[in-house]
């Protein structure tokens, strides 16, 4: 985020409202008396620097949202703002948050029970609540796993039971509890479309680094990926100002369509959502997807200058399928 952002947003905090705010040690740390604290608390955060995400820096609007649900989740804000993610351009939630909110505000006598049948892609998981005022507990038994699609986080290999423990939880709440997570997604939830090649790819680009992999080339070369798009990682690049709409005059003429541009904070983000989803990435074919769509977005946006550390975490991401697929094969 720029710094003249930032200065802009904390020249609007009202620091009487916000130093009015009562400190709490049982409702988050914070108590807010009114809507105007709140609405300060979310400026303060956004301001906050590392003590939030980036998606959430000079975002107060973003921050509202956390801080508002929050309140009703009756947890700390700054806690629930780091267990939150930016994906398709939609706010998410560690799977960690989800279960704990869901042991925290569904009406359970007492916590959610786990147990497992089977092995292999034939293992599921059964979850057991028993709800207040009723006699008997009830069931979520998930799917078998080698059914459940798409495996997004990096638990799915290294501690696959947490992860199906995790994804059972949501289901168990959506089931029988389905206000206690209304609105609410995992980060894998939401970035189950965002691993898909929605986004147009540079024609022809993917196939020239597909090509260049079976001929022996090691790797994503910054040389080459710079010679295809014309300039150099690493380069400043000017970012064009926004475009502003054009209204229809008096007599009645046709307006010019307005173009959205995003702005450089927009833009960053999204490009740590794209080297998210590089670092997570189960195969080398969708590693060469999802790095061809980043560098259409790149090119497309005018800031090649963001290409060097992408390609950094897609040949790091290619070294680890490399070694795992040879670990496979030597089991």
């Amino acid at each position: 985020m720029a710094v003249q952002d930032l200065e802009r947003i904390e020249q609007k905090i009202d620091r009487v409202t916000a130093g009015a705010t009562l400190i709490s040690d049982n409702i988050g740390g914070v108590m807010f008396q009114n809507m105007s604290e709140v609405l300060e608390f979310a400026k303060l955060m956004s301001v906050a620097d590392v003590a939030v995400p980036k998606h959430l820096r000079g975002n107060p609007g973003a921050c509202l949202s956390i801080v508002t649900q929050a309140l009703e989740w009756r947890m700390s804000p700054f806690s629930v703002a780091n267990k939150s993610y930016s994906v398709n351009d939609r706010l998410a939630y560690e799977s960690q948050l989800i279960h704990a909110v869901v042991e925290a505000r569904a009406p359970i006598k007492q916590r959610l029970r786990v147990r497992y049948e089977g092995e292999g892609d034939e293992r599921r998981c059964i979850i057991t609540g028993h709800f207040k005022g009723e006699v008997d507990p009830v069931e979520y038994t998930s799917p078998a796993f080698g059914k459940i699609l798409p495996k997004n986080s990096p638990l799915w290999k290294t501690d696959p039971d947490q992860q199906q423990f995790y994804y059972s939880v949501r289901a168990f709440a959506r089931r029988y509890c389905p206000d206690v997570l209304l609105g609410i997604y995992a980060e894998d939830e939401l970035r189950d479309t965002d691993m898909r090649d929605i986004t147009p790819a540079t024609p022809g680009l993917k196939d020239r680094l597909a090509k260049g992999k079976e001929e022996g080339a090691r790797g994503f070369s910054e040389a080459g990926v710079t010679a295809q798009i014309g300039h150099a990682t690493g380069q400043t690049l000017e970012v064009p100002a926004p475009k502003e709409a054009v209204t229809v005059d008096a007599k009645g003429a046709e307006p010019v369509e307005a173009q959205m541009v995003l702005t450089a904070g927009d833009i960053e983000t999204e490009v740590e959502n794209k080297k998210r989803g590089i670092a997570n990435a189960d195969t080398l074919e969708d590693v060469k997807g999802l790095v061809a769509s980043a560098t259409a977005f790149l090119k497309e946006h005018k800031r090649q200058d963001l290409l060097g550390d992408l390609l950094k975490v897609a040949s790091d991401r290619e070294k680890r399928i490399g070694k795992s697929s040879v670990k496979a094969a030597a089991e």
